[in-house]
């Protein structure tokens, strides 16, 4: 139909032009505007809009997506962001909780006490037992010290700010291994990744 309308009665134009003996005389201005009919359509169709509709599944994904993995064995004690919530670089995400370490801390704690006191008591009546308290005293102290490092690895951080997703519902309570996923963060930024079949490729 189109052709018909349109290319038709442009071919038949251009015959015309050519062929007729009316313009014998303007033969030469006729065949430039036969060509003229050719080549300015054809340039003129990079600047026609044209409307393309394609109807295809798709999936939203987020741009940057840091994986929070749990440093060590534990328990998920407590989830400080809660799902959806927009957390900066460096934030607290979860905590992880070790019954171990924390038994050992509070041990330590106990015996750092005693050891005080024995200090005490014996600072200014036994200097030799006072020495070997004080000893006793500075190493509880770097033994609680690198106890309280190992407790605050189990503060599991975002390695970059976006949004909080826990990919198997909220953790709190259930025990981890170490390497194990258990939040996201999800960057601001998504992108669309369209689904095609083969039969629309070209």
């Amino acid at each position: 139909f189109g052709f018909l309308l349109v290319v038709q009665p442009v071919l038949k134009l251009m015959l015309w032009l050519l062929r007729s003996e009316d313009l014998a005389p303007l033969r030469l201005r006729a065949q430039l505007v036969a060509l003229g009919l050719v080549v300015v359509p054809v340039a003129a169709l990079p600047s026609l809009p044209v409307t393309m509709q394609v109807v295809a599944p798709a999936v939203l994904e987020p741009v940057a997506n840091h994986e929070l993995r749990a440093p060590a064995d534990g328990f998920v004690d407590a989830v400080l962001e809660p799902p959806g919530s927009p957390v900066a670089a460096q934030s607290a995400v979860l905590r992880l909780r070790d019954p171990e370490l924390e038994l050992l801390i509070a041990e330590r704690r106990t015996e750092r006490a005693a050891v005080a006191a024995a200090l005490h008591a014996a600072a200014g009546v036994d200097p030799g037992e006072a020495a070997r308290e004080e000893t006793r005293l500075r190493w509880l102290d770097e033994e609680l010290q690198g106890l309280e490092e190992r407790r605050s690895l189990l503060l599991i951080r975002a390695e970059g700010q976006g949004q909080v997703s826990l990919p198997d519902g909220d953790p709190t309570g259930s025990f981890v291994r170490a390497g194990d996923v258990v939040a996201a963060v999800h960057g601001g930024e998504s992108r669309l990744r369209v689904i095609l079949p083969e039969s629309e490729l070209l």
